[in-house]
């Protein structure tokens, strides 16, 4: 690759890198060499990544950095389901906004965040050139350190027994840092997570029953569990339990600093002397939530499983290792039997864009075609999950339904979450 050009049209030179790497260390830096590598497989199609390679004799100064350039007028105006074949109108403006929460979030939040030991990227430069007035024109840009350069190595799908303890540490110690204390969050977003209520567009909520009735009836001949009245309502009822559900989740009292997009491809592990440790990467979505969202979206995608029918209750078991990580690093109580109620509205809550936005467009085709896709969410790449997904969501809401509205008897008892790999 030819190189890197700045904001002046200049070349992205060592002598650039040089006066960079001079002000971030605080003494004289001499950069010999720079090459460039694309890395466009860590950021897909909405920014381009750049690998940057040193020459230096500094011992002390990293020999590979990250440059994150987003140019606004690339975002796309239509927002490309990637688990169907569709498309809907996305809210741009949203996606703008998310990229000027991660500038803020490495401004404001990055070093003390790494000097805690809860590892991030460490951020070497920020540009915000964004001109709500001149948008063809306006773009972000970031130059980050590699974890990967680091010893980090990025998982996709599959965690270990290992990886999803520290995970969850990871977590309780980020959120355990911030509870309580969101007035200091003040620079991101008052509401985080990518699927908060506040970023949903309108037609996504709307559409979102008939989006579930097509979904079951391209599927009923996959399973007759498609065929049933209550699962083919599945949207409509959850559409109705919309205010309730909100008004679940703001009389949660848990607030905290919340990742917003904690899925197994954004967290990295490596060995260190004490052990295995965590980092997690693309802040695009953090701000002010509840805790437990990053936990359930943690569960969706870490196990390559759905929910459904099982002995084995995975969430308690992660649940109570999370409160326990809570109480040892910060002495947080959080109740284990809230942490649960909490959970289970929290997913309901990301029903709606699970059934109104991941499965829009799907076909039995594209699902067998998608379970190779590493970046595809864990929850949509097979029937069977689907199944196990939507059997869950249905006898959670049942529990807070009217009795006379469903077309069975109603079962007294939650199944459990249901992964194909146990967590012993």
């Amino acid at each position: 690759m030819s190189g890197i050009t700045l904001d002046d049209g200049s070349a992205m030179s060592p002598e650039w890198m040089s006066a960079v790497m001079t002000k971030n260390k605080n003494k004289s830096v001499d950069i010999e060499h720079l090459d460039f590598i694309p890395a466009k497989q860590l950021c897909k199609d909405r920014c381009e990544v750049t690998r940057i390679l040193l020459k230096t004799d500094d011992e002390a100064i990293p020999k590979s950095f990250l440059w994150k350039n987003i140019a606004v007028k690339d975002l796309p105006h239509v927002e490309s389901n990637s688990l169907g074949n569709d498309k809907y109108t996305f809210n741009r403006e949203t996606d703008i906004d998310s990229y000027e929460n991660e500038m803020l979030f490495y401004q404001n939040y990055s070093t003390i965040l790494n000097n805690s030991g809860i590892r991030v990227p460490k951020c070497y430069l920020t540009i915000n050139k964004y001109d709500p007035k001149d948008k063809d024109n306006s773009k972000f840009s970031l130059l980050l350190e590699d974890l990967v350069a680091s010893g980090f190595v990025k998982k996709h799908i599959l965690l270990t027994k290992d990886e999803v303890i520290h995970s969850i540490e990871y977590l309780a110690n980020l959120h355990g840092k911030y509870w309580g204390k969101t007035g200091t969050l003040d620079k991101l977003w008052n509401h985080g997570t990518f699927w908060s209520s506040e970023k949903r567009t309108e037609n996504v909520i709307n559409e979102m029953p008939q989006t579930w009735r097509e979904f079951c009836s391209r599927f009923k001949g996959e399973n007759v569990y498609f065929c049933s009245n209550d699962i083919i309502r599945l949207g409509e009822r959850l559409h109705n339990q919309r205010f309730l559900i909100k008004q679940k989740l703001n009389q949660m009292t848990t607030r905290t600093f919340v990742h917003g997009n904690f899925k197994t491809s954004n967290i990295l592990f490596r060995q260190g002397e004490s052990g295995i440790e965590a980092a997690a990467v693309d802040w695009k979505w953090s701000g002010i939530g509840h805790p437990i969202q990053d936990i359930m979206f943690l569960l969706l995608g870490a196990f390559n499983a759905g929910l459904g029918l099982d002995e084995n209750p995975i969430e308690k078991r992660v649940i109570s290792t999370y409160c326990k990580h809570l109480n040892h690093l910060y002495k947080i109580q959080y109740d284990i039997e809230q942490a649960t109620s909490d959970f289970k509205f929290a997913l309901l809550d990301f029903a709606f864009v699970i059934l109104g936005h991941f499965f829009r467009g799907q076909t039995p085709d594209t699902i067998r075609n998608d379970s190779s896709d590493p970046e595809v969410l864990s929850l949509a790449i097979s029937v069977d999950n689907v199944v196990h997904l939507t059997r869950y969501l249905d006898r959670l809401l049942v529990e807070i339904e009217p009795r006379d509205t469903l077309d069975r008897p109603v079962e007294t008892s939650i199944s459990p979450m249901r992964f194909y790999n146990s967590y012993e």
